[in-house]
């Protein structure tokens, strides 16, 4: 009896010193597989840091098509009068939400006179604004007009596959205020129209030309550098920064401008 009592203490020591021993083999293997895990982690955000940016060429194709659709190098006040009206400019635009004056007169630099329809001047609807109907062509009883469907192509391609334009918002062409479409709600085309007031651009006191262009992650950023001089004065330089982001179809649309100081 007393035999049987020492063999069956034998039997569960032995027992609790296997349970023991593959606890320990598992708590090794936990820790060993948790070492991995980190320096895999570790390792693929390490992998993941370096190709969150990445530098493009200021003048490849994607880029240049990009910056020609919100800017573009000049020595003329057109391009800050596109999103400040021609005076310096220190404020961030957003494109969701913002002024579609603004958005208007970017989509107006892509229109292609090639896609316009030819119209009669007389089949031009009127307007009770001061606005006279105008042609393109001198001396012509015969002026233009672009199709809605046209024109919000080109709205789409620059602010996204979602974006809607404003069909109250006229497009302005140019800095003086000259010849601005606007749409007319029984055809669906918009018409140019000439508005006999409007200031002269003037000359300008900013120079802008393109610095560089990156990706970082589905973000395109083109750095456009900038500088204000004023007569008598040392010169301000500054930077705009054009920001797109990629879309699910692999396309990119128009986020933000904003300034960064130098």
């Amino acid at each position: 009896m007393e035999q049987s009592n020492s063999n069956s203490k034998l039997f569960l020591v032995a027992i609790f010193l296997v349970v023991v021993f593959v606890l320990y083999i598992g708590y090794q293997k936990g820790i060993l597989f948790k070492s991995n895990q980190n320096n895999n982690n570790n390792g693929n955000k390490e992998t993941e840091e370096k190709t969150v940016s990445k530098s493009l060429e200021a003048d490849s194709r994607l880029v240049t098509f990009l910056y020609n659709e919100v800017t573009y190098d000049a020595n003329s006040c057109v391009g800050l009068w596109e999103y400040t009206g021609g005076v310096k400019n220190q404020n961030e635009f957003i494109a969701d939400g913002g002024d579609e004056r603004i958005k208007m007169r970017l989509v107006g630099r892509l229109l292609v006179e090639s896609n316009a329809k030819e119209v009669e001047i007389s089949k031009i609807p009127d307007r009770d604004d001061g606005m006279q109907k105008v042609s393109p062509m001198s001396n012509s009883e015969y002026s233009i007009y672009y199709t809605y469907d046209y024109v919000q192509s080109l709205y789409q391609q620059i602010f996204g596959a979602g974006a809607h334009l404003n069909k109250d918002i006229g497009i302005e062409m140019d800095p003086a205020g000259g010849v601005v479409y606007y749409y007319d709600k029984a055809t669906s085309k918009y018409y140019p129209y000439y508005r006999l007031t409007g200031s002269e651009c003037g000359e300008t006191k900013e120079t802008t030309k393109i610095k560089k262009a990156e990706i970082k992650k589905d973000n395109l950023i083109i750095y456009q550098s900038a500088t204000w001089k004023e007569e008598g004065k040392s010169a301000d330089r500054y930077t705009y920064v054009y920001k797109f982001e990629k879309e699910s179809d692999g396309l990119y649309k128009f986020v933000s401008r904003k300034v960064e100081k130098e």
